[in-house]
């Protein structure tokens, strides 16, 4: 059995070796003559975090959540996908998934994750009723992320996304992109510029087990920080704190939907933004609830696609190519707070043939704006 490190929440393994990373809670770490500092990791009220887990056994795991004052509560495990890794047509590989009500937890809480003689512990959590306050201060960054493929010891197909909050600012605003100019001797031609918005995201003491998520988190195809979706640039930097066991994490991020584009070859301007043909044409759907169909013409890119919170507390979008599909966006969420979210997609699907995909809304009411472009051959 194995609990990924890309998990929300972090699960150290109990065994008899010598103590490592993987075998170690932070509060038990031992470091020569510096401070062992607690921490125990936030989550919102609202929240509902689920926990993905691998194993070579089909037998269920058991889950046990102990609270604060020694409450203990049984959690449910469910067999959600299951693989022939041998093709011999017998299944060995299965992933399994429980899910923590965060409602319930409002003080310092661990789980045990057993499965015949494989143990798992977490480290501690909460959901702690000052972390909506910081979030809305900027104390504090929302992150979800999720993969278009199975990667880092998880089934994506199962549409499990993953969210946590860390102390920690976006600053340090910088330009970023591409130009290229033409050089005719006497005459200068702008070919091509695109102008992107670079972020510097930087922790403030962590544990080293959470600067270690962020970094997974970071490297997944669909990374959102407060609602807008980022690339990271190059690799994040730790810095140890001296004088004792956390440290600071930080790197640069590139805003996916960048400023502008300025192109000699492609041309895009606003005029050629429209509703039917033209360069960029943009499809609405305003009050969306439930599935609802775009159909893109053929010849055309599958750009972005925008939601804007309507009513809900929190609304559900994802695109697929079929009705409940996400294929194409997995599930992002726009709530009263965070009204606002455009996520990239740059899909090709057919140039030959108009196709019809689908938005789904659920949760609430959005609107719904997909932008796309045509190709250029």
């Amino acid at each position: 059995m194995i609990i990924s490190g890309l998990n929300s929440i972090r699960f150290k393994k109990v065994d008899s070796s010598y103590p490592n990373f993987n075998n170690t809670l932070l509060e038990n770490e031992l470091f020569y003559n510096d401070k062992i500092e607690n921490y125990c990791q936030r989550f919102l009220a609202t929240d509902t975090i689920t926990v993905q887990i691998r194993s070579t056994s089909d037998t269920v795991p058991t889950v046990t959540l102990y609270e604060n004052d020694y409450t203990i509560h049984s959690l449910t495990a469910t067999l959600k996908s299951s693989y022939d890794s041998n093709d011999d047509g017998t299944n060995d590989l299965f992933f399994f998934e429980f899910e923590i009500d965060m409602s319930s937890y409002d003080s310092r809480n661990y789980i045990e994750v057993v499965q015949g003689t494989d143990n798992y512990i977490s480290e501690p959590f909460e959901a702690s009723s000052e972390l909506l306050y910081e979030l809305q201060n900027g104390k504090a960054l929302m992150l979800e992320y999720s993969n278009e493929d199975n990667a880092f010891g998880i089934d994506f197909s199962t549409d499990i996304t993953f969210k946590l909050y860390v102390e920690s600012i976006l600053k340090d605003y910088e330009f970023g992109g591409d130009s290229s100019v033409y050089d005719n001797q006497d005459e200068l031609t702008k070919l091509k510029e695109t102008a992107v918005r670079l972020l510097n995201f930087r922790t403030l003491h962590i544990p080293r087990y959470l600067s270690e998520i962020i970094r997974l988190a970071s490297s997944c195809d669909y990374f959102v920080v407060n609602g807008v979706s980022y690339v990271r640039e190059d690799l994040p930097e730790v810095e140890p704190v001296d004088g004792n066991n956390l440290v600071e994490y930080t790197m640069v991020l590139n805003d996916k939907e960048y400023l502008g584009v300025n192109s000699h070859d492609i041309g895009f301007d606003c005029d050629t933004v429209t509703t039917t043909g033209g360069e960029i044409m943009i499809q609405t759907e305003e009050n969306a609830s439930g599935s609802v169909s775009f159909s893109v013409p053929a010849g055309y890119q599958v750009h972005t696609i925008r939601a804007q919170w309507v009513s809900g507390a929190s609304v559900e979008v994802k695109l697929g190519t079929s009705i409940g599909g996400n294929e194409l966006v997995y599930p992002f969420n726009v709530t009263e707070t965070i009204t606002d979210v455009t996520a990239a997609i740059h899909r090709d699907l057919d140039r030959d043939s108009s196709t019809t995909i689908y938005a789904t809304v659920s949760n609430g009411v959005a609107n719904l704006d997909l932008q796309l472009i045509e190709n250029k051959e």
